[in-house]
């Protein structure tokens, strides 16, 4: 048992930290104190079924993802196609996203001017 509870100590220390999460922001999200948080990530049995789903929430994977991982030695954390974007600076992410979002809203863009153009060229009926 205390295999597993350093394994998922590191996991979530790990997890948190590919996701530049600090120990305090995680706190706050889950309505505990820096100290509280702290002490689940150094002994997870401290923390419940119900707070550790919380935590896998926040780090948008699923329990059995974040159990799993430790389990075989990260091996499976690195190349999950759920955690993929972990491994790269968050900043990189969220650039990413922008550009996507970007391409969208000018695909928009274009589709309201098209619309715009054909419903001027419409007949007005009165």
């Amino acid at each position: 048992m205390a295999n597993f509870t350093n394994s998922l100590s590191k996991n979530l220390r790990d997890i948190r930290q590919r996701l530049g999460f600090s120990q305090e922001y995680l706190a706050t999200k889950l309505g505990l104190s820096q100290q509280a948080y702290s002490k689940i990530e150094n002994d997870p049995t401290t923390a419940s079924l119900k707070r550790l789903m919380q935590i896998a929430e926040i780090f948008e994977i699923s329990v059995v993802d974040m159990l799993e991982a430790e389990q075989s030695n990260h091996s499976s954390f690195k190349t999950s196609p759920e955690l993929q974007n972990l491994s790269q600076p968050k900043a990189t992410v969220c650039s990413q996203c922008l550009h996507d979002f970007g391409n969208q809203i000018s695909h928009l863009a274009k589709t309201i001017e098209h619309l715009n153009s054909a419903l001027k060229n419409q007949p007005t009926t009165v």
